[in-house]
């Protein structure tokens, strides 16, 4: 049974929950991966799309987010036949209006793909789980992204670290730059390999942004600070 709060205290009558789960509660996400469980397992059965070695990629699930793979055309088409036999089967409902097609080759005659019977669109790129992949496989569009709301981030906390106050000593703006700002920028970094103009480009914004933290000249040499932020960053550790 569930109950709805409305405005002024008041509530409406006892309705019974029949379809779905609970959002935000803590055996939801649990009980999806129960849910649609049989979906991987009957892509991972059909042996389409793609594979890495004898590792079979071609349906990729985190929560709801669910990206579909496969070199080949036809393939993916199966494969989105399948999540629409799923779909009607057990009243799952997919959003055709959410769900683009990403193309990472040139193709001379380009696949149209249908959904239950809706044509799907063909994106220049996707966001999975806050990450963006384009088709030219462009990953230093990543890295700017997180650069932004790296440099939003420090900006937002910029009124905390003033010059002059109790809070502007070097270990707090090291803790306050690592905590809040620097966690934005490295998020899914790791799996990156950006090219050098990103990299120099990158470095000497985040130099800039150093050289204002801590109230030094422009042309303030940044090797020998890194080395000491770097202390004070293990020190924080």
């Amino acid at each position: 049974l569930a109950v709805l709060s409305l405005p002024n205290n008041l509530t409406t009558k006892p309705f019974k929950i029949e379809t779905g789960v609970k959002q935000g509660a803590i055996l939801s996400s649990f009980l999806f991966n129960i849910y649609i469980d049989d979906l991987i397992i009957e892509c991972l059965n059909n042996e389409l799309g793609a594979l890495i070695k004898n590792l079979n990629v071609s349906i990729i699930v985190y929560a709801d987010d669910i990206i579909l793979i496969s070199p080949v055309d036809s393939h993916l088409q199966m494969l989105l036949d399948i999540c629409g036999s799923y779909e009607n089967i057990w009243r799952i409902k997919f959003n055709p209006n959410k769900t683009k097609v990403v193309n990472f080759v040139t193709q001379l005659f380009k696949s149209v793909f249908h959904f239950n019977g809706s044509e799907l669109e063909e994106a220049n790129q996707l966001e999975y789980l806050g990450f963006i992949i384009d088709s030219n496989l462009d990953l230093n569009t990543q890295a700017v992204i997180n650069f932004k709301k790296f440099q939003s981030s420090f900006f937002g906390i910029s009124y905390l670290l003033p010059k002059n106050s109790p809070t502007s000593s070097p270990k707090f703006k090291s803790f306050m730059y690592k905590t809040f700002c620097l966690s934005k920028f490295t998020y899914g970094l790791e799996a990156l390999t950006l090219n050098s103009t990103t990299k120099d480009s990158i470095n000497k914004l985040q130099n800039n942004l150093i050289r204002q933290m801590f109230g030094l000249k422009s042309y303030c040499h940044m090797s020998r600070v890194l080395k000491n932020d770097r202390r004070i960053f293990e020190d924080n550790e």
